[in-house]
């Protein structure tokens, strides 16, 4: 499931169900956007490629449905860490 609502971004990893609202996690949308920002410009400068925008020029860029990706895509990682984590203490 996933909703925008009042600047944060909810992302449910399971089914809606009691047992399963512990797994949903909030995301600032305003820190989401500093993560992207931080890591293009770190992956720029890495790769020697000039990056010319600032954080409010780049945020004005984005849109909705690739911070929704991103946003899921770190979650789905963090699940996965915590799954293997679990396997691994058993």
């Amino acid at each position: 499931m996933k909703s925008v609502t009042s600047g944060s971004e909810r992302i449910s990893t399971r089914s809606e169900s009691p047992c399963s609202l512990k797994r949903a996690f909030i995301i600032p949308s305003n820190l989401l956007a500093k993560l992207i920002y931080c890591c293009v410009k770190s992956a720029c400068k890495r790769e020697g490629v000039a990056f010319e925008l600032d954080l409010l020029d780049f945020a004005d860029q984005l849109d909705i449905e690739s911070m929704s990706e991103v946003s899921k895509d770190l979650m789905d990682d963090a699940a996965d860490a915590e799954d293997q984590k679990k396997t691994k203490n058993r």
